[in-house]
């Protein structure tokens, strides 16, 4: 099983290292600003992943699940 499939999707309210992760991808993609950057999943957050998904043709759910860190991670 892959890592990532491995993992359970991040989302709105979450806090910790993986949301952190999370966040520290989307300014690569220009969708946050690194000072969003907090380890916790709020409103900005919450907007990034769900622009990130739809411009990325994935379903528009707002949680960083397994093909949400596929695409941030380019894989």
């Amino acid at each position: 099983m892959h890592v990532l499939q491995r993992r359970r999707a991040e989302v709105y309210g979450d806090t910790g290292p993986r949301v952190q992760q999370a966040q520290r991808l989307l300014p690569h993609c220009r969708y946050l600003t690194v000072s969003d950057i907090d380890g916790n999943f709020g409103d900005h957050t919450l907007q990034a992943v769900r622009s990130f998904q739809s411009d990325h043709h994935l379903t528009v759910d707002g949680k960083v699940g397994v093909h949400t860190w596929a695409a941030l991670y380019g894989t």
